[in-house]
């Protein structure tokens, strides 16, 4: 058992859901053992893992002592609410289960939350993986501050494994929506920047594996969720501002590319009225698309003769 563990009142509690990854949750976790920053505990919740995860992690945990819960499968929001009601420490850090922390993340993120009165900090981060950008996104000019309603035009912030959050606050706004499946940070960080200051610093704080296995990879059920997001925290506000409508259709329209070509795999899966389900919506989020030629000859002849373009 290490030090850090042993606490009953560590500065920082570590909490990795932990679903299906059993070929990096063990990498993810000796990110966390790689700290510079000493004194936390680590929390991981297995959600009903149908791969061999607790055979790869019986060991790790036995040796540093590691907080292990096993549930039934329930969803990401409801291992992560799990982790929150059972940490002691002062501040909160949350990790999904196939990134990567380097080395310094606890350290300055604590830092800074110690000499400021934030709620929460947040870094950049690069996606894992050969041929990944190595710029840090977002960049050197993201939002900090009052942020509120910045953050309803938009999440600036790809993971909450960016961001390190004061759990007294966290227990003041309440637990993670689990209703809006994997939009459920997003509509945490819009919470938390309603009662007071988010500070960001242009540091690098998450390695992300981008992999098909990624909750975002399913883009139609994420469309659908920030979109419940939305409604819940602008209303009828949403009809009354020109310019929130504007960065909306904006925001949206980035799941177009990626709904179409959810409707190209279903199409190779022959789940042909899915597909075109999948089609329709993309066109209805972005009607432009239908005057784009990419659009006729790269998605809607293929849905059809069931082949792409060779050029």
């Amino acid at each position: 058992m290490t030090a850090a563990a042993s606490l009953s009142n560590p500065a920082v509690s570590v909490i990795i859901p932990t679903y299906n990854h059993r070929d990096w949750v063990r990498e993810t976790l000796d990110s966390v053992y790689s700290q510079t920053f000493a004194d936390y505990e680590l929390l991981l919740i297995n959600d009903g893992s149908p791969d061999d995860t607790n055979a790869v992690v019986e060991e790790i945990v036995a040796e540093r002592g590691i907080r292990y819960f096993e549930q039934a499968n329930a969803g990401q929001a409801n291992a992560r609410n799990k982790g929150i009601s059972e940490a002691r420490g002062e501040y909160i850090a949350f990790l999904d289960d196939d990134d990567i922390w380097p080395s310094d993340k606890l350290q300055w993120q604590v830092e800074v939350l110690r000499s400021t009165d934030a709620v929460m900090v947040y870094g950049g981060m690069r996606q894992l993986g050969g041929g990944a950008d190595t710029s840090i996104d977002p960049g050197p000019d993201a939002p900090a501050g009052s942020i509120r309603e910045l953050l309803l035009r938009r999440n600036r912030i790809w993971s909450p494994g960016q961001t390190l959050i004061r759990t007294s606050t966290m227990r003041q706004i309440g637990p993670l929506d689990e209703s809006v499946w994997g939009a459920d940070d997003w509509d945490l960080y819009i919470r938390l920047a309603s009662v007071g200051r988010v500070e960001y610093r242009h540091r690098l704080s998450l390695l992300y594996r981008k992999h098909a296995g990624n909750a975002s990879g399913d883009s139609i059920r994420m469309y659908f969720s920030v979109c419940r997001v939305f409604r819940k925290h602008m209303g009828m506000v949403l009809w009354k501002d020109r310019d929130i409508r504007r960065d909306w259709r904006g925001a949206s329209a980035a799941y177009c590319l990626p709904i179409l070509e959810q409707a190209m795999h279903r199409r190779s899966q022959r789940r042909f009225i899915s597909a075109w389900y999948a089609c329709l919506l993309a066109v209805f989020i972005k009607p432009s698309l239908l005057k784009s030629r990419f659009f006729w000859r790269e998605r809607f002849k293929p849905l059809i003769v069931g082949t792409r373009s060779a050029g």
